[in-house]
């Protein structure tokens, strides 16, 4: 974040971007989780026909609390725009021998793939907490501010899933069966038979996909429609276009164009 670097002397412009960093950095991380996590089943399904299906749960786990890796980046620029060295060294040490050592011990009283990420995650969350909130209180920004930063982009998220965990568990499928066409049970042809097989989970990809985009969009713009814009500048330019229209929210302004070291006008008193 070269940004925060070059505000390293001016200390209040140094919080308010980094509150807004990691606003829209949380918001945008758990939006592309929370998106694999809503179609990942269908989806394992479709690609390997239930090869990794015991590993799908594990998956949904981690995607779960990856966001709260993406704050590292932040706190770890931060640290280093201070000269803080030996300060990230050592956070990025007890975050690295914390999550090895709980997971190792996860692993050896319950070794289940389930449990070792639910204890990974956990612990990520827990230690990524722990440091975020020491660089703050350096920064001098109350808990609540942070809090509030990293868990609000995380939670809508979150929020948006829950339709498809429930559209998942509680609806059934098997109309997508009976709407082929009856010829295509008897087909030798290799794309028929292809087509056939993998209709389910292509229509559950699209419906789990939708309805979290659907939702998710309609959180965000209920209670996050600063953050949304916020967020919009870590986008490419059309992305961002396309998207500032579908949300209803403004697109940031553009940053100003830098001053030329050459200039033809001639000063007045000339």
């Amino acid at each position: 974040m070269p940004v925060l670097s070059r505000m390293s002397d001016q200390p209040h412009r140094q919080r308010g971007a980094f509150l807004r960093v990691l606003r829209a950095l949380t918001l945008i991380a758990s939006f592309l989780s929370l998106a694999v996590v809503s179609i990942i089943s269908p989806l394992e399904n479709l690609l390997w026909h239930g090869k990794w299906a015991p590993a799908v749960e594990a998956v949904i786990i981690f995607g779960i609390f990856y966001p709260w890796r993406v704050s590292f980046a932040i706190t770890c620029s931060v640290m280093m725009a201070r000269g803080e060295f030996k300060r990230f060294s050592m956070s990025a040490w007890f975050e690295g021998l914390v999550l090895i050592a709980t997971s190792a011990i996860a692993a050896f009283i319950k070794p289940e793939l389930s449990v070792v990420a639910l204890t990974a995650g956990i612990t990520l969350m827990v230690v990524r907490l722990i440091v975020t909130d020491h660089v703050c209180a350096r920064m001098s920004i109350s808990r609540s501010e942070m809090l509030s930063a990293m868990l609000r982009g995380w939670i809508i998220p979150v929020l948006a899933a829950v339709p498809v965990y429930l559209l998942h568990h509680y609806s059934s499928w098997n109309w997508v069966e009976n709407m082929l066409p009856s010829s295509w049970g008897t087909s030798q042809n290799k794309w028929i038979i292809l087509l056939s097989d993998s209709a389910v989970h292509i229509v559950r990809c699209i419906a789990y996909g939708s309805t979290f985009v659907l939702c998710f969009a309609l959180l965000a713009w209920q209670f996050m429609k600063s953050e949304l814009s916020d967020a919009l500048t870590l986008v490419p330019g059309r992305v961002q276009r396309v998207f500032a229209r579908f949300m209803s929210v403004s697109t940031p302004p553009p940053p100003p164009a830098p001053p030329s070291s050459t200039s033809n006008e001639i000063p007045n008193n000339l």
